[in-house]
């Protein structure tokens, strides 16, 4: 049978002559342990570098990787078989746009098909497309999505989930990386992974590829009206369609415009340019062909600069155009630049101050929905490095704030039980990354992250006597300008100012030399007291901050307290030291979560101030008592692991 190649990047997705992976025997053992021990496998994903470098665009993987995934495959197709409800399961599975995406797919294709799965292929197709897709139809069981996300091209991963349609919770995650770590490590399971995936029909191969297109676009067609759902807030409610022509006329006449540097990334295949014009957006874009890497896949620093130059570009031809926004090659994470005032001022929305402005988007689309309120408690929920300005504004709307680690799945689990305790949670996410989530989505959307600000732009009642934006102002006491419609820099005025370190700060990690986090803390703990009295005089002056508390996160859990007894396992989830004024209320923290695959700490101070340098100075301080920490953590046997 003749290969077959990717219509859109020309590279090969399948040759169904060639048996793969390679024969477990020809694959000396050192060299598959080798590459195991470059993997990461964490509760966000497992990924390694799968070409030659991570700068590479090399698109095939080694013999030891091609091994190892055949492995996964099957642990993971175990796992997706295990949870269905019906046989045959039927999973999902599609790819980023990084070039060794193909041969990756085409290894754990392999893999479902010799468990008897089936297997709907996607090709290039954004992660909450396929969540979506999962989430949304009935039949299938699960999903496998190979990306590494905002890392380098020559990285790659996988994400997993089930049926619902969100990554996999803390505990099944770690549950299938012991599986696959005990798997991988006898020879005999990985001999049968092997010739199991080699020995699947060319025919069968083929026939997945075909059917394909058939996926493709019934997936983007439940996308499109997922997202809208979304954005309008109308799951299940026959008010959808209604309030998004509602919408649609209100930025149609304010001729609004967006713009988008897609980077080559999963999402230049998606729906975002046909959406955003059926929403009533001018749109333009660059860099719009899947896989046509064109810069640096994390949108960050100069990532931005050519979505900066296109907004723009485009503002110089219609003041209508507002915002921009630069993919990761997965496409579920969106970093925006915005037009802040009347002229060309074009400048990087920070991803605390973008979290934020979501947030006071969905309370007061929430309350727009439910002017009488709703005798559920209304929640928003967030990572534990998210700023305290996330609290200011929740309590303007009556709001809860409830924390978890960082990652996107623990905050997922803590919504899902607070949801089932009867709680609403309209918006949830990482305030520190800038990840929002809108309930019913599993996962961050830039899509439904523009949705939220042009709600809070342009969305109004027939008769123009209200509109979420005149409910956030009358939530601030203030008085909406006169004559025109606020601009985004008089909206990002109207925030509670804060000062928080960006995570692109340089001092923002913090090389360490122990690597048992768990005496690391203590040690903090025993050096804290010391500190807090040494600067208290200090801190009260200067802030007015008069007593502290401290927090431990451990996936979805929130641990009040001082001490060994208010963590568990290795103890490398985050940690938090509050810090309050006279009156209880918080007035700043300092944070800091050690990274679980390298020697870096990552830190961050928050703090209720218009002065950057009180940031610099709480940070400051919380970076020398590490320093002590990490420096008696390593003389008392830190060193030798966790």
């Amino acid at each position: 049978m003749k290969p077959i190649y990717d219509l859109v990047t020309g590279r090969l997705l399948l040759d169904p002559d060639r048996p793969a992976p390679p024969p477990f025997q020809s694959v000396p053992r050192h060299e598959i342990d080798r590459a195991l021990s470059r993997y990461i496998l964490s509760v966000s994903g497992w990924r390694t570098v799968f070409a030659p470098d991570e700068e590479s665009d090399e698109p095939r993987i080694s013999s030891a990787d091609a091994v190892l995934l055949a492995c996964a495959g099957r642990v993971i197709g175990e796992l997706l078989r295990g949870s269905a409800v019906r046989f045959p399961a039927k999973v999902v599975l599609a790819t980023d746009s990084r070039p060794t995406g193909p041969a990756i797919a085409d290894i754990l294709l392999r893999a479902l098909l010799s468990l008897e799965i089936e297997v709907r292929v996607l090709g290039i197709a954004a992660t909450p497309e396929v969540m979506a897709y999962t989430k949304i139809v009935p039949e299938l069981d699960g999903f496998i999505y190979v990306s590494a996300s905002h890392n380098p091209v020559g990285h790659n991963g996988l994400k997993i989930g089930l049926s619902d349609g969100a990554v996999l919770n803390k505990l099944r995650a770690e549950e299938l990386i012991t599986r696959f770590t005990k798997a991988v490590s006898d020879d005999g399971t990985v001999r049968t992974a092997v010739d199991a995936a080699r020995a699947v029909p060319p025919t069968f191969l083929a026939d997945h590829h075909v059917s394909s297109t058939q996926w493709r676009q019934q997936c983007a067609r439940i996308y499109s009206q997922f997202v809208t759902e979304v954005i309008t807030g109308t799951s299940g409610s026959p008010d959808t369609g209604d309030r998004m022509e509602q919408l649609r006329r209100s930025i149609t006449r304010a001729k609004a415009g967006i713009v988008c540097d897609f980077n080559g990334s999963a999402r230049a295949g998606s729906i975002d340019r046909f959406f955003l014009r059926e929403m009533g957006f001018e749109f333009d874009s660059m860099n719009d062909q899947p896989g046509a890497i064109a810069h640096a896949i994390i949108p960050e620093g100069e990532s931005l600069t050519p979505c900066r130059e296109l907004l723009t570009a485009a503002r110089a031809r219609s003041a209508g155009f507002v915002a921009g926004y630069t993919p990761d090659n997965d496409g579920d994470r969106g970093n925006f630049v915005l037009a802040t005032g009347n002229g060309s001022t074009v400048t990087e929305l920070p991803a605390q101050q973008g979290f934020a402005l979501a947030v006071v988007a969905e309370l007061a689309w929430h309350r727009y929905l439910n002017p009488r309120g709703t005798s559920q408690p209304v929640t928003v929920v967030v990572n534990d490095a998210t700023s305290l300005r996330v609290d200011a504004i929740a309590e303007r709307f009556d709001a809860h704030v409830h924390r978890a680690e960082v990652g996107e799945a623990n905050v997922l689990e803590l919504s899902s039980r607070l949801h089932a305790e009867g709680c609403v949670v309209p918006i949830l996410g990482e305030g520190s990354n800038g990840g929002t989530i809108i309930p019913p989505s599993t996962v961050r959307d830039p899509l439904t992250a523009i949705g939220s600000l042009a709600k809070l732009l342009y969305a109004e009642s027939d008769d123009g006597t209200n509109s979420p934006m005149a409910i956030w102002y009358r939530a601030c006491g203030v008085s909406m300008p006169t004559g025109h419609r606020p601009t985004i820099g008089e909206l990002l005025a109207t925030l509670p100012v804060y000062q928080t370190t960006a995570t692109t700060d340089t001092d923002a990690v913090m090389k360490i030399t122990t690597t048992n986090h768990a005496h690391l803390k203590a040690a903090y703990e025993e050096l804290f007291p010391a500190a807090w009295a040494e600067r208290k005089a200090e801190l009260s002056y200067r802030f007015g901050i008069t007593s502290w508390t401290e927090f431990n996160y451990e996936g979805a859990e929130e641990i009040e307290g001082v001490g060994a007894s208010k963590r568990s396992g290795s103890e490398r989830g985050g940690f938090r030291i509050l810090l309050h004024n006279d009156a209880g209320f918080p007035i700043a923290f300092i944070w800091m979560r050690g990274s679980a695959t390298e020697p870096v700490f990552r830190v961050l101070a928050d703090v209720r101030s218009d002065d950057p340098e009180d940031a610099r100075f709480l940070l400051r301080w919380h970076r020398s008592i590490i320093e002590e920490a990490d420096r008696l953590a390593t003389k008392r046997g830190g060193h030798t692991g966790a």
